[in-house]
C-alpha cells in the first residue's frame, strides 16, 4: 500500500484536538496509510517555524524521531497559520467554481464567435457553405 503524504493542515487541525501523538503512533484508524516519518519530519519543520511545540530527538541522519512524552502544544502563530490556511482553502474551492462556471459560459460564447468570424471570412473570399 502506497503511503500518503500528510498536509501541514492536517498535522495542525490534529495538534489542535491533541491527536497528533496518537497518528505519530499510529493510533488512529482514520489515517493507516498516512506517511508517520513524513509527518514526524513537517513536524520538524512546524516546530522551527514556530507554529508547534514538541520535543523531537534526532536520529544519526538527522532525522526527527519522536521523544516528547506525549507533549504537544500548537502555538498562538499555529493557530493563525492554520485559520489562515482554512481561509485560502475556502478561496481556492470559490476561485475554481467561478472559472467552471465562466467556462461553461464562455466556451458557446467563443464557438459561436468563431462561426460568426468564419462566416465574414467565406464572404470577403466568395466562398459559400
Amino acid at each position: 500500500m502506497k503511503k500518503k503524504l500528510p498536509s501541514l493542515e492536517l498535522i495542525l487541525e490534529l495538534a489542535l484536538k491533541n491527536q497528533l501523538p496518537d497518528l505519530i503512533e499510529g493510533r488512529l484508524p482514520q489515517f493507516p496509510e498516512i506517511d508517520k516519518r513524513e509527518v514526524l519530519r513537517l513536524c520538524d519543520v512546524l516546530q522551527k517555524a514556530e507554529y508547534l511545540e514538541i520535543y523531537l530527538a534526532k536520529d544519526g541522519d538527522g532525522f526527527p524521531l519522536p521523544a516528547y512524552g506525549n507533549y504537544i502544544n500548537i502555538t498562538v502563530q499555529g493557530r493563525d497559520y492554520l485559520e489562515r490556511l482554512k481561509q485560502n482553502k475556502v478561496w481556492r474551492r470559490a476561485l475554481g467554481w467561478i472559472i467552471a462556471f465562466s467556462v461553461g459560459v464562455a466556451t458557446p460564447l467563443i464557438v459561436d464567435w468563431v462561426k460568426l468570424l468564419m462566416r465574414v471570412f467565406a464572404y470577403k473570399h466568395g466562398i459559400t457553405p
